[in-house]
Order: structure tokens, then C-alpha cells, then sequence
């Protein structure tokens, strides 16, 4: 939970096998204790990230009327009345005539709020990460793992083998690096500028094919990581390694790895 000020704080959240980052204003009661308020938006891990980049170029100063539309799924209002930035943020939901409208939640950021978001940005995708591998693939592994029925040959297997734990381990790691990589490398040609306007014949001797694993990762690691599809994730790594008898001792302990 980072504090923005004025009882304005984002946190990382967690439900029905979701990951969520919260911008939302907290009250105190009596005792002293923080709870949140209807005053705040929930956002999709790459929904957050995107919104930090659009008020990066927000035009608050010399557009009064500004509004920017981020994925579909959060507008930017401009408030700014002085020279203090100001910007309200408000979710949009689809009917099902995939029309929009607005949700009467929204929050209001002003000045240096908007700063220590920006700020908070490290902490928080550090937390975005540790849920969505700790938490929201783990209760995706685990769904899939009560789809199979109990083997009760199995129910005298010792469960405390290491190297039981460190085949499991090795299995999700390499499904996960598996799904990563294959998004890291069509995300460096579909987000090329010059590829996405159609200027490049030979994709394979242009600098976005050219770039080396390391660079590659490091530019495209955080979209890829929210472009995983864990339920296809989850169901692969199951049906690997459903037959070995140590995967439902080691289903809860074996994602304290990742966080």
C-alpha cells in the first residue's frame, strides 16, 4: 500500500483469481483503522500501467477539456483549474449492446498525488508480480487440479522427497518462460512503429527482430507478463504433471518461489 496523501492510496489486491491495482481513498475510524471507500477505481494490472503512461502526456495545462480513453476500459477527465495539475479517473463498462458508460466511481488526483503514483510505480508492479504468480496461477493450478480425480494408490507417498518439489519447481518455470517468450517475441514485431504502419518488406533484418534476448526482455518483459493466458497456463502445467504423485502435496508450497 503506497500513500498518495489526503487518504488517496494505491495497493495491489487480490479476488476470485484476479489481480487488481486499487487507486482509492481510505477513512479512519475511531480506532484508528483504514478502511476503503466507495471514492476509487479497480484496474487490470496493463490498464494501471497504461494509465500512468497517458498522464505522462495528459495535455492538463493547455487542454481544459481534455478527456483520454485508456483500453477501453478508463477515461481521464482534465480538472486542472490552475496551474496544479488535476485529473478525475473514472472505469467504463460494456453493456451487452457493447455499448459504454460510465460507473459513478471515480477518483480525483491532484499535484503531487499524481507524482508519488508515478513514483510508486516500482513498488507496485513489484507487487503485480509476486500476485499474479503467487496468487492468481496458483488458484488458477489449483482449479485445474480438482478437475482430476484422487488417486488413492498414492496415498502413502512420501511427500517430503526434495527432488519431488524440485521437478515441479523446474516444470512451471519452464511453462511460464515458455509462454513469456513466445509473447516477448510477437509483442518486438507487433508493437514496431514502422511494422505497424507498413513500411518494413524483410522484418527479419530490422532492428525490432534484431534486438538480443536480454534486450528483448527488458522491453517487452512487463506486457508480455500481462498477456500470459493463466487458465492455458494452469491447464498445461496440470496435464505435465498430474501422474507425478507429489503434485498435490506441493501445490500450495511450490508458488512461495515466486513471491
Amino acid at each position: 500500500m503506497v500513500h498518495l496523501g489526503d487518504g488517496l492510496f494505491v495497493t495491489v489486491n487480490t479476488f476470485q483469481k484476479e489481480t487488481r491495482v486499487h487507486i482509492r481513498v481510505y477513512s479512519t475510524d475511531d480506532n484508528g483503522f483504514l478502511h476503503p471507500t466507495k471514492e476509487g477505481v479497480s484496474l487490470k494490472p496493463e490498464v494501471w500501467s497504461s494509465v500512468l503512461s497517458s498522464l505522462r502526456t495528459f495535455p492538463a495545462l493547455t487542454e481544459p477539456d481534455a478527456v483520454t480513453v485508456v483500453k477501453k476500459d478508463v477515461c481521464i477527465f482534465n480538472q486542472t483549474g490552475n496551474s496544479q495539475m488535476c485529473v478525475s479517473l473514472q472505469r467504463l463498462f460494456q453493456r451487452k449492446d457493447n455499448s459504454f458508460h460510465l460507473v459513478p466511481e471515480r477518483v480525483i488526483l491532484r499535484g503531487v498525488q499524481i507524482e508519488r503514483l508515478w513514483d510508486s510505480y516500482n513498488r507496485i508492479f513489484t507487487c503485480v508480480k509476486s500476485s499474479l504468480l503467487a496468487y492468481t496461477l496458483k488458484e488458477r493450478v489449483n482449479f485445474e487440479i480438482r478437475k482430476y480425480p484422487v488417486d488413492e494408490n498414492l496415498d502413502g507417498w512420501d511427500a517430503d522427497t526434495p527432488q519431488g518439489f524440485e521437478e515441479l519447481r523446474d516444470s512451471l518455470c519452464k511453462c511460464l518462460l515458455d509462454f513469456i517468450s513466445r509473447k516477448i517475441s510477437v509483442l518486438s514485431k507487433s508493437e514496431c512503429i514502422e511494422s505497424k504502419q507498413g513500411f518494413l518488406f524483410n522484418m527479419d533484418v530490422h532492428d525490432c527482430v534484431s534486438f538480443n534476448k536480454k534486450q528483448n526482455f527488458d522491453a517487452y518483459f512487463e506486457k508480455a507478463l500481462y498477456n500470459v493466458e493463466w487458465d492455458v497456463l494452469a491447464a498445461k502445467f496440470v496435464k505435465l504433471n498430474i501422474h507425478r504423485p507429489f503434485l498435490r502435496w506441493f501445490q500450495d508450497d511450490l508458488f512461495t518461489v515466486f513471491s
